[in-house]
């Protein structure tokens, strides 16, 4: 396990956020839903357009110290397991 500093200027360290943002903007604003499920119903639409169209989901979430912190993990458990005779699983 490692420290990884965030940017010196961090207003949104959170991705997530900017992703539920999204949602709220294009897919639930100020809807108001009969029950739970009519709000799951619109999320999944939301969600399924955002996994549909890639480049969205990059552009709110792909920050460049994200993508370096991943890489860095990335790295270190490909190190680790080359030394191990264990598989790395992916979730």
């Amino acid at each position: 396990m490692g420290v990884l500093p965030l940017p010196p200027y961090s207003p949104k360290p959170n991705p997530v956020e900017n992703i539920w943002e999204e949602q709220r903007k294009k897919f639930i604003g100020n809807a108001v839903f009969g029950s739970m499920g009519a709000l799951e119903d619109r999320l999944q639409v939301g969600l399924k357009h955002l996994e549909d169209h890639s480049e969205i989901t990059k552009s709110i979430s792909a920050w460049p110290w994200i993508i370096d912190a991943i890489t860095i993990v990335e790295l270190e458990l490909r190190v680790a397991f080359r030394s191990s005779t264990r598989n790395i699983i992916y979730l």
